[in-house]
């Protein structure tokens, strides 16, 4: 594993993060997130929960290791995914997380800490609970908990699947409780037949609508959402119900009382190559939501996050294209390690355009995002060949005009395009070749204009 001095899309010093927990309090948000060594040699098996606190998402103050993992022989071996809340009307905090050791069967089950600081916690191993009858004990974990109003009870969501079931039969469960210690059986949140677990499940509500985000453990990986008027449903799938692609995943959300961010983690590839398999945990990502008319969610950059780069200079208008083939125009030689690129693309008539990044001037060989407005899609791929196991592609925004804003960020050999404010796409960089930035269109031509380099 490559290690950078990553300047935008955080990652632990010698090792990955996995699964995110955000917790606003006090003006900061904490993230409590898993915290993978990948050196059983050296540290011993197991994941502990780390925290960070930050603002901006983009400085933060690491706290270390606030939730240890258990020894080999004790249930928590794993400290896997869970949530954070506040007791109503009181100042103690809870936390609930998943107990993992597979090497017990049945390997999960729900476990509960509490804390005066959220920096010192005390597991109650004698609150945990496995799964019930009917349901299969090795997939109990996720823990999302919440207070319902309206009902004057806590709720918690979490991963279940239906034993003997078939590969489909994950769903999101629920339990109940009037004290966040003693929990029954409810019913389900969401059983759609669909996916083998609705990993890292998270509810909240924005405006008329009641929001579920999970991550599907199936063979895509994606984060999802379904939208529902009520908290008790019925649940339905919108046409684009990703945030992201293949490289982001186990997203959480939370929420400073103005805005609602998704926190999710960008994995690295297995021996650093592009066509090594994806692996667990990596860099942190942030993606600010929104809400359109119609009640689905759209996904950006967020804007606390980009108020911290500066601009360094603006560039002219550069055009790439012709009308038989394919041209490459150059936009710069060597922008660096870690940019932002602002700017907006307008498409006259090409088959397909877009930028290339971290490319060899002389072979062109790089990374490339493009978009195909005939496919109404915008993918990652390499400009040479094939990706293994793509799933890195978006679908591109309809405009009249052509016109795309975006805003492209590289933190070495992570890259995340932000566009039109709707759509964004997480990519890593293995094996660059270069460092040149350049424009390309086919069979048309593509205009980059009112662009801005940025830096931190």
């Amino acid at each position: 594993m490559k290690e950078y001095p990553y300047r935008y899309y955080y990652k632990p010093r010698g090792a990955a993060a996995a699964d995110f927990i955000p917790f606003r309090h006090d003006g900061l948000f904490r993230l409590f997130y898993l915290h993978d060594w990948r050196d059983a040699a050296g540290h011993g098996e197991g994941t502990p929960w780390f925290l960070l606190e930050s603002e901006d998402f983009v400085d933060f103050t690491e706290r270390g290791e606030v939730v240890p993992r258990g020894a080999p022989d004790e249930e928590d071996l794993y400290i896997f995914t869970g949530s954070v809340l506040r007791e109503e009307g009181g100042d103690l905090f809870h936390l609930f997380y998943t107990a993992h050791n597979p090497h017990k069967k049945p390997a999960e089950r729900i476990a509960h800490a509490v804390s005066h600081d959220l920096l010192n916690w005390e597991k109650l191993p004698g609150e945990s609970f496995r799964a019930e009858e009917g349901f299969d004990g090795d997939n109990l974990r996720d823990p999302f908990v919440f207070f319902d109003p309206e009902e004057k009870l806590y709720r918690m969501a979490l991963v279940k699947r239906r034993a003997g079931g078939p590969y489909t039969a994950g769903l999101v469960g629920q339990y109940v409780s009037p004290d966040l210690f003693s929990w029954r059986a409810a019913e389900p949140f969401w059983e759609p037949a669909l996916y083998h677990t609705h990993e890292c499940p998270d509810l909240f509500r924005m405006g008329d609508w009641w929001y579920l985000v999970y991550s599907e453990y199936s063979d895509r990986s994606l984060t999802r959402y379904a939208m529902a008027r009520e908290l008790r449903g019925p649940w339905t799938i919108p046409d684009d119900d990703a945030f992201d692609g293949r490289a982001f995943y186990a997203a959480k959300t939370a929420s400073d009382g103005e805005k609602r961010y998704l926190f999710g983690w960008i994995p690295t590839r297995e021996g650093d190559d592009d066509n090594g398999g994806w692996q667990w945990g990596g860099n942190l990502g942030v993606t600010e939501l929104s809400q359109r008319p119609d009640g689905t969610l759209a996904a950006g950059m967020p804007e606390k996050s980009f108020a911290r780069w500066r601009k360094k200079r603006e560039l002219p208008v550069i055009r790439a294209g012709r009308a038989d083939g394919r041209e490459d125009a150059p936009v710069l030689p060597d922008p660096g390690e870690v940019f932002l690129l602002e700017g907006e693309l307008i498409c006259r008539g090409a088959r397909s355009f877009g930028l290339i990044l971290g490319a060899d001037p002389e072979t062109k060989r790089g990374y490339k995002f493009e978009f195909l407005p005939g496919e109404d899609r915008v993918r990652f791929a390499r400009t040479d060949r094939v990706i293994r196991e793509q799933g890195l592609s978006r679908p591109l925004p309809r405009t009249e005009d052509g016109r795309h804003s975006f805003r492209l960020v590289k933190d070495h050999d992570v890259a995340v395009l932000y566009l039109d404010r709707e759509i964004v796409l997480s990519a890593r960089l293995s094996s660059e070749e270069g460092s040149a930035f350049l424009l390309f269109g086919v069979t048309g031509e593509v205009i980059l204009q009112n662009s801005a380099l940025y830096a931190l």
